[in-house]
């Protein structure tokens, strides 16, 4: 139950990021994702940082793609 709770006090706190442009979101994630990859890394969470590197990698893709297209 304390979950749930915990859960719905974060969406009430994210609120600010509805209706985020997505390259923002792409350009905020391509700063952060690194840090958090190395820490899971040195963490020892492999399955963490390669979810991480996918991520990283699809915002990097995502970022290219908008720089060519013009988005």
């Amino acid at each position: 139950m304390a979950r749930l709770r915990k859960n719905q006090n974060t969406s009430k706190q994210n609120k600010h990021l509805d209706g985020i442009p997505a390259s923002d979101a792409v350009e905020y994630l391509s700063g952060v994702l690194p840090e958090m990859i190395q820490l899971a890394e040195r963490a020892g969470l492999d399955l963490v940082a390669y979810l991480l590197k996918m991520a990283d990698d699809a915002a990097r893709e995502e970022a290219a793609t908008a720089k060519r297209t013009g988005r």
